[in-house]
């Protein structure tokens, strides 16, 4: 008689928002550029400025300044930093505000799988990897948002 290790239900739902947002946030970057270089004048940043800034040797101020609007560029470039929150909140559904969507899920996929596991430890009343799930979960918000910088 074999003992198998059963995993536990909160890893299993972890896994499960892992592998599906994983998809779709591959599948958002697969797909957005064709989007981008489609509808150029839609998006957030011209392709086509940019790539001739760029080829011309231009700086990444330079490239900020002549391909954003006049307008979205004291809102984007804050502090020295591009604010991809910012970038994003401008123009959500222009093709590369969309690709951006899909940058910020790929990046926070361990913040949206831990709601469920954190869910079903509150539910077994397993307090102690609540708090673990929970410190990953503000850290990884933290750090998303900006609040964490260089520490």
């Amino acid at each position: 008689m074999e003992n198998k290790l059963e995993i536990h239900k909160s890893a299993l739902y972890y896994g499960q928002v892992v592998h599906y947002s994983t998809i779709t946030s591959c599948l958002i970057a697969l797909f957005s550029p064709i989007f981008i270089m489609l509808f150029p004048e839609s998006n957030i940043m011209n392709p086509n400025v940019v790539f001739n800034i760029i080829f011309n040797g231009g700086t990444p101020e330079e490239i900020l300044q002549a391909s954003v609007e006049p307008a979205f560029f004291t809102q984007i470039f804050a502090d020295g930093n591009l604010q991809f929150w910012k970038m994003m909140s401008l123009k959500p559904f222009a093709p590369d505000g969309i690709a951006l969507w899909g940058i910020i899920l790929g990046c926070s996929i361990t913040m949206w799988a831990l709601i469920p596991a954190i869910w079903i430890y509150v539910k077994e009343r397993q307090w102690k990897f609540v708090c673990i799930c929970g410190f990953v979960f503000l850290l990884v918000l933290f750090a998303m948002s900006g609040l964490l910088q260089r520490i």
